[in-house]
């Protein structure tokens, strides 16, 4: 992953690209309205303070294999 500010001093945006933004993104698309799914090792960091559906694996454009995801089922506060 490459990140950084770019354009004229005037004008700057902060930029990031490649593969981890690219399946973060076509993560996303996959949740329905009012869902939120992550990738499986997103889940895993985030276990302990949010209740995670059980992995699931889809293609997504752009990779050979399949991308493990989980839908986020809730808060555990």
């Amino acid at each position: 992953m490459v990140c950084g500010s770019t354009g004229h001093w005037e004008r700057l945006e902060f930029a990031l690209v490649g593969d981890t933004v690219n399946v973060a993104t076509r993560v996303r698309g996959l949740a329905r309205s009012g869902e939120t799914r992550v990738a499986a090792r997103v889940a895993e960091a985030i276990s302990d303070e949010f209740a995670v559906g059980t992995p699931e694996e889809t293609m997504v454009k752009g990779r050979a294999s399949p991308v493990r995801i989980c839908k986020l089922a809730g808060s555990r506060a």
